[in-house]
């Protein structure tokens, strides 16, 4: 039996951590996602039951909801970003004495985005950013210059049309 002092703080700690993890954020689960897109890529359906029951009986599913709903959906609701979406791609495009690009590519929470920077002799030459958002068909592009200059432009992607043979 746990001894009366400790009892208090107990409950302290359990609510505290109770009202962290209920902040109002529904999240985007995407730890769970996840492990529901690795089951579901198994593709014989015996094997996919076996991985199922695994991930069942041994709480795989449940730890994986448990995390996102404590620690990244807390974590998305106080700083805007989950840490298990936002990836980030840096590539090196060009390099040679008198000009050199890095790209930068990234899954946001809101969709899809390239930045690529440009230099010329080792000064900033530019900056064009490409960024689609999910469920949309128009991409957004700018492209900002060093003098302070903005070029904003929206294409509809539905308009564009694959190249045919």
């Amino acid at each position: 039996m746990l001894k009366p002092r400790l009892m208090p703080i107990i409950t302290i700690c359990t609510l505290s951590l109770f009202l962290v993890a209920t902040t109002g954020c529904y999240g985007k689960f995407q730890l769970t996602r996840t492990l529901y897109k690795l089951n579901g890529s198994v593709e014989d359906k015996v094997a996919r039951s076996i991985v199922t029951a695994v991930m069942i009986v041994f709480p795989v599913y449940w730890f994986g909801a448990a995390v996102d709903w404590i620690l990244f959906n807390t974590i998305e609701f106080w700083t805007g970003k989950n840490p298990m979406t936002e990836q980030v791609i840096t590539i090196p495009r060009v390099e040679n004495e008198e000009m050199n690009a890095v790209q930068t590519s990234r899954r946001t929470s809101e969709g899809l985005e390239t930045v690529v920077q440009i230099y010329r002799q080792g000064r900033p030459a530019g900056t064009l950013t490409l960024r689609q958002n999910y469920g949309s068909a128009d991409l957004f592009t700018q492209m900002a210059w060093p003098n302070g200059a903005i070029e904003r432009h929206r294409i509809h992607t539905d308009r564009l049309s694959s190249p045919t043979s």
